[in-house]
């Protein structure tokens, strides 16, 4: 009988060893949730910070090609010079009106045509498929 009492206390002793090396295991197991967490996101972090770096360096391409497009040079626009030939010279819509012997009633006529409703709604169907092309 008294090596039944001494397993039995023995069992129990075992039984308190177990439950306080438990709690200390789940401490851990939850320790290497969060680490594995924190490695999770400063992999996150990384991955981000290089995005950022690629398309700060994709800005910086853009903004010389414009500078080159449009030759910015200390924040003055420089354009192509225009000939002076190019300024002196009519205009298509003269050169046009010049071939038809009743231009007023044709003018009046195109800007009829301009304001009608029909005309406003084609202009805002061309705008909004333009917008939609932008778009995507």
């Amino acid at each position: 009988m008294e090596d039944l009492t001494d397993i039995s206390s023995l069992l129990n002793a075992e039984r308190a060893r177990d439950k306080a090396k438990e709690e200390p295991l789940s401490l851990l197991q939850e320790t290497d949730k969060m680490v594995e967490a924190t490695e999770l996101m400063t992999e996150n972090i990384h991955s981000i910070k290089n995005k950022i770096r690629i398309l700060a360096s994709k800005v910086e391409e853009e903004k010389e090609k414009v500078k080159q497009m449009y030759q910015i040079n200390s924040g003055v626009l420089h354009l192509a010079e225009l000939s002076q030939k190019t300024l002196k010279a009519p205009t298509l819509q003269k050169e046009i009106l010049a071939l038809i012997p009743n231009q007023k009633v044709l003018l009046k006529d195109l800007d009829i045509l301009h304001n009608s409703s029909q005309m406003k709604n084609m202009l805002t169907f061309i705008e909004e498929a333009y917008k939609k092309l932008s778009t995507s």
